[in-house]
């Protein structure tokens, strides 16, 4: 975590239980391990404390992890990060006590995260960061529409974005929030003084710290599978990005004080999420008069991921484009410009695609 980070973020604890919002300062609890100096320095390891909720957060291998519930989130996966890290820049003997001591390992079983699969993590990485037209051969009708029909999503959503609202004079801060492996953070870089992405998953926010912070190790090169379990390597063309950052959080309980951004980017979130209307609502909290929201999703509702009366539309004859609108507009959103069923494709291997039909919302906070 870039030592900067610490001056933008409060306790998400006390956020989701009481609606303060309480900083986060660097506790004595282990020595604190860095890299560089002044702001430009890298925290691989630390412990921030809430001083009135008491609540602790570690930072594991330069990603912080900060959720209402810390405890249950590490121990679900203990091992997990544990691994990851250590194949890593490796993870110190006081942090592990400190996790140990914590009784983070002690979970009767851990769950496998979905998003944290090499698999998975490597068909977001060649969704985020690489073009599809150059993996995909024209061979068949399919490649031959990747290659003449299709659009790239993100650079399709950020140019509607761009055209249909004029850009701040003061770009100061932007967020995506579930950016994954960083791709959306990676494209809006050059634009904006400081960035942030989080996201639930371990794996995907170490990632893209390695990617595009560079810490613990960076990461240059990733596996494109091809069929099975062979694959072969792909170079990532990327630059070490100095003004972004990337933290654990749950976009129900964002980490960051009101009004902070003046961007805030969700990609295909909100059907993903126990509770999207709360999730629009965090959104909101963070936004000022006149920030610039994007939204896409595909609407894909499950009552897995979110609980049937939690969706927004889906249900009671009230088709999900017209709901969402509806919710922002009661928000203070001023819907600018919307795009509707633009496909959206993820490659896992040369036989295996995955298409979605989302819609996007341009919008801005006019409450």
């Amino acid at each position: 975590m870039r030592q900067t980070t610490v001056e933008d973020l409060i306790c998400p604890r006390c956020v989701s239980i009481s609606a303060a919002e309480l900083p986060l300062s660097i506790s004595a609890l282990i020595p604190v391990l860095k890299r560089g100096e002044g702001e430009t320095s890298e925290i691989l390891e630390a412990i921030l404390t809430c001083g009135v909720c008491r609540c602790e957060y570690p930072i594991v291998s330069g990603v912080l992890i900060t959720v209402p519930d810390v405890s249950s989130y590490i121990k679900s996966q203990f091992s997990a990060i544990v691994s990851r890290c250590t194949l890593n820049g490796g993870i110190s003997s006081d942090l592990l006590l400190y996790m140990c001591n914590k009784g983070y390992n002690l979970a009767k079983a851990e769950c496998r995260e979905y998003y944290d699969s090499t698999r998975k993590l490597s068909t977001y990485i060649c969704n985020h960061y690489d073009d599809i037209t150059q993996v995909v051969p024209k061979t068949n009708s399919f490649g031959q529409y990747l290659h003449e029909g299709y659009n790239n999503f993100y650079e399709y959503a950020l140019n509607l974005l761009a055209t249909s609202l004029p850009l701040l004079k003061e770009r100061q801060r932007a967020i995506d929030v579930g950016c994954y492996v960083g791709g959306v953070v990676n494209r809006l870089a050059s634009s904006f003084e400081r960035l942030y992405g989080i996201d639930i998953s371990f794996a995907g926010i170490l990632l893209a710290r390695q990617i595009l912070v560079g810490y613990p190790t960076r990461v240059t090169e990733y596996d494109l599978y091809l069929d099975g379990n062979i694959s072969l390597k792909r170079m990532l063309k990327t630059s070490l990005r100095e003004n972004v950052d990337f933290l654990v959080a749950s976009a129900l309980s964002i980490p960051f004080r009101s009004t902070h951004f003046d961007l805030i980017t969700n990609f295909n979130l909100l059907e993903l999420v126990s509770d999207p209307g709360h999730m629009l609502q965090e959104l909101l909290r963070i936004s000022h008069k006149n920030t610039q929201i994007l939204i896409t999703s595909p609407y894909w509702w499950e009552d897995d991921e979110a609980s049937t009366e939690n969706w927004v539309g889906g249900r009671d004859r009230q088709s999900t484009p017209e709901a969402v609108r509806s919710l922002l507009k009661k928000l203070g959103v001023e819907v600018i410009a919307e795009e509707r069923e633009v496909p959206w494709i993820l490659r896992y291997n040369n036989r295996a695609f995955m298409s979605f039909v989302n819609d996007m919302l341009i919008g801005k906070v006019v409450r």
